[in-house]
């Protein structure tokens, strides 16, 4: 889904994934379940976000000693721009824009970045709505072929403070903001 975004957020359109799956021994039955519901999990976000997987590698026996590394599936997402169309950047623009926030966010932390930073290897990962995904890609696709957007970014690990923050590095401005009560 973050990979799908960050695509959709460029104005290209999403059209296929590649992966390079990375698990321990395939002969311990806790890495193949691992490697199993990773590539199940593959299949149905691909399903449901409509895009084909065209490539990819898988790699096991990932493992100093006995303990076999955590499961690391990376996805990457290809999209393309029709001919002469607009990409969105990152960096906003003049002074006096507004800034919008897609979607929905909640106060997750369980599987984040942030727990990880902290040397926790635990906690749910965020709830995705590929559907919501889907629709959100739509948007800034259309958003950014029309010219409605001066600038775009994914929020993903690090959450809004993050996107916003790398937004402003990569304008060399800042932004003035303000969560809305409710």
């Amino acid at each position: 889904a973050e990979a799908y975004r960050n695509v959709a957020a460029t104005g290209a359109v999403p059209l296929a994934v590649t992966n390079c799956l990375n698990f321990g021994s395939p002969e311990d039955p806790g890495v193949m379940w691992q490697f199993e519901r990773s590539v199940t999990g593959l299949a149905d976000g691909c399903q449901e976000l409509a895009i084909p997987v065209t490539g990819g590698n898988v790699s096991f026996y990932n493992q100093p000693g006995q303990a076999a590394l955590h499961p690391t599936p990376v996805v990457g997402v290809l999209g393309v721009c029709d001919a002469g169309a607009r990409r969105t950047p990152m960096a906003w623009g003049p002074d006096g824009e507004l800034i919008y926030l897609l979607g929905a966010t909640k106060p997750e932390f369980g599987g984040s970045a942030v727990a990880t930073l902290q040397g926790l290897l635990t906690g749910m990962p965020p709830e995705v709505d590929l559907r919501a995904e889907r629709v959100l890609a739509e948007i800034l696709v259309a958003g950014s072929r029309d010219g409605m957007l001066t600038a775009a970014h994914d929020v993903a690990e690090g959450g809004v403070a993050l996107a916003l923050a790398e937004m402003a590095m990569r304008a060399g401005s800042g932004a003035r903001t303000w969560v809305p009560d409710g």
